[in-house]
């Protein structure tokens, strides 16, 4: 009973974000790359930075959370059918997309840092950084969509989440929905320029 509770898609979810969010706190240490300052966001040479390889680990290990969650939001729908608690389990997909998507390459690309005055600023057009000039436009495309939810839809169900839960029985998940969508909320609207980077 105990290996079946450890493989449902809920549980591995749940796992799958801590996992994010304690990668997350490294992320946030990455200073832009030296080449970028000498030959713009566009021309650099980003073979040659030393931290090349882990940047690109990182990078794809965020892609691949936000792809896997998305993967268990279908497997959990499927097995539960209409048992389905779909707000938390949607609510947890949104916050390891907007994390691997969106915030992991602001972190490791190092805007972060260089938004908060730990590095020099210059143009770092997003659409020139990992993952980008991989797989774009479905990065970029993606993550523009995920700032737009943010915007218009994620509030007014966090604050939703939060009313309901005062009378519920479910109220630790509604407790735990509205967690996670203040999580993503947070992450596009207390990340230093996120929208002046992203329109960059």
């Amino acid at each position: 009973m105990g290996t079946s509770k450890l493989l449902k898609p809920q549980t591995i979810q749940v796992r799958l974000l801590v996992v994010m969010v304690i990668l997350a706190l490294f992320c946030m240490l990455f200073k832009p790359y030296g080449g970028i300052y000498v030959d713009g966001v566009w021309r650099a040479a980003y073979t040659l930075d030393p931290l090349y390889p882990l940047r690109v680990v990182l990078i794809l290990a965020g892609l691949a959370g936000g792809v896997i969650s998305i993967g268990l939001l279908v497997w959990e729908t499927a097995r539960a059918g209409e048992s389905i608690d779909l707000n938390l389990q949607l609510s947890m997909t949104l916050a390891s997309l907007a994390i691997g998507w969106a915030a992991f390459p602001y972190w490791v690309n190092g805007v972060f840092q260089a938004y908060i005055g730990n590095a020099p600023t210059a143009d770092f057009d997003p659409q020139a950084l990992m993952p980008a000039n991989w797989i774009n436009p479905v990065w970029y495309g993606t993550v523009v969509g995920l700032f737009l939810v943010s915007i218009v839809a994620v509030p007014p169900v966090i604050v939703c989440c939060l009313l309901l839960s005062v009378r519920s029985r479910n109220r630790r998940k509604l407790l735990a929905s509205a967690l996670w969508l203040s999580i993503t909320f947070a992450l596009f609207w207390l990340s230093p320029h996120y929208a002046a980077w992203l329109w960059d």
